[in-house]
């Protein structure tokens, strides 16, 4: 009986320690769970381009409505939008497009020109607005964003010629209109005292050309194609603020200027800074003199200023040139081409978030002053002198002694 008895006190021992071992298992994977899903990321957005549908159809216009024509402009204007009511936009003015038809997405469009001007019309957070401040109507912003781009593209002389339906005079009647109506009727919808091109302009405080009329920005966007002004839909700044490069006090680490880096354009989610490629020991320190690591330089805000320290010791001058290099985020418009056999193509605006990388040399051949170690002239006579009455002092003692013990 008592034997039975510790047969089952031991059963009843064993059976309680596997279940405490996985009820603390259990524990252990929902509080390794909980911490990995609950553990706040700071690193700056992923790039995600999700607006952008693979393919699109164009929407059955049906009546007139969306036919618009101006008083003197020698070319009526068809606005086009998808099935799901989304605005698109001719690339040519020559080349038919078709009612119900599937659009592939094909490029990015790179033409700067062209894209400065999707920028700043065709913008999710752009409004188009009259001489007093008002949104002009949606078929005069469609009638203003598909003139504008027959304008510039004409202009630069794009690679479709424009030559049957474009000319000096229908771009010029486009310049001068101040009124609009749809083919449906002949009453203007949208009228102004001066020409749409001088007194509509672009509202969005994101954008550095916030205000602009449509005539300027048409004048830019053929500046910025013929390489006459620069300009970037995202661009990412890496200045400093000398070439100055010192040693600490402790004559350890060689450091630079400050540092600072600035995002423009659409709107800046914040920049990370890598620190792979430079030479071990190397530190980014704020400008308290405070060191960034880890998390606290993964998502960083415009305007930020570090500086780098390197060790002096493991500068050669093979590995005097270094490298930092920074990663910027960015949320703003783009836009793409869709295309569909020999049709006209068309641009299909949309947010993107996307990451720009920029990269800073630095160049440590500074030789910092380091404290002579060296002894004086006075210090090495002194020195010797004493080597010398130390030897004499030997030398005495050693022919003393055997006397004393001759004695």
């Amino acid at each position: 009986m008592e034997q039975n008895n510790k047969n089952r006190k031991r059963n009843f021992q064993s059976s309680t320690s596997i279940m405490m071992s996985f009820i603390l298992a259990f524990v252990a994977i929902v509080s390794i769970a909980a911490y990995g899903f609950g553990k706040i990321s700071f690193a700056i957005p992923e790039e995600a381009q999700t607006t952008f549908p693979e393919k699109i159809v164009t929407a059955e216009e049906g009546t007139g409505e969306y036919q618009v024509a101006g008083s003197g402009a020698l070319l009526p204007i068809n606005l086009h939008r998808t099935t799901d009511g989304t605005y698109i936009y001719c690339i040519e003015s020559d080349v038919d497009i078709e009612e119900g038809l599937t659009y592939q997405k094909d490029i990015e469009i790179s033409d700067k020109g062209l894209l400065y001007l999707f920028n700043h019309l065709l913008g999710s957070d752009t409004t188009i607005v009259d001489a007093s401040g008002t949104a002009v109507p949606e078929k005069a912003k469609g009638w203003i964003v598909q003139t504008a781009i027959w304008t510039y593209q004409y202009e630069v002389k794009a690679e479709k010629s424009y030559e049957r339906t474009l000319n000096d005079a229908t771009v010029a009647a486009f310049k001068a209109e101040t009124s609009l109506h749809t083919g449906a009727s002949i009453v203007p919808f949208f009228t102004t005292t001066e020409p749409i091109y001088t007194t509509c302009k672009v509202k969005n405080d994101k954008l550095a050309d916030n205000g602009a009329t449509i005539m300027a920005l048409i004048t830019k966007a053929e500046k910025i194609h013929n390489g006459t002004e620069s300009w970037d839909a995202f661009s990412l700044t890496i200045s400093k603020k000398t070439d100055t490069i010192s040693a600490t006090s402790d004559n350890k680490y060689y450091q630079t200027d400050v540092i600072t880096v600035n995002g423009t354009g659409g709107r800046f989610l914040g920049f990370k800074i890598d620190t792979t490629g430079l030479p071990e020991g190397s530190m980014i320190l704020n400008t308290n003199g405070e060191e960034m690591k880890g998390e606290a330089l993964d998502n960083l805000v415009t305007g930020t200023q570090f500086v780098l320290r390197v060790p002096i010791n493991k500068i050669t001058e093979k590995t005097k040139n270094v490298s930092l290099s920074v990663t910027g985020a960015f949320e703003g418009d783009v836009a793409y081409r869709y295309i569909s056999g020999d049709k006209q193509k068309v641009a299909f605006a949309g947010k993107v978030t996307k990451h720009i990388n920029k990269g800073i040399d630095f160049t440590f051949d500074y030789t910092p002053d380091v404290p002579d170690t060296s002894i004086t002239t006075a210090q090495s006579i002194y020195f010797i002198g004493l080597i010398i009455l130390l030897a004499g002092v030997g030398i005495i003692y050693a022919n003393i002694k055997p006397k004393k013990a001759e004695e």
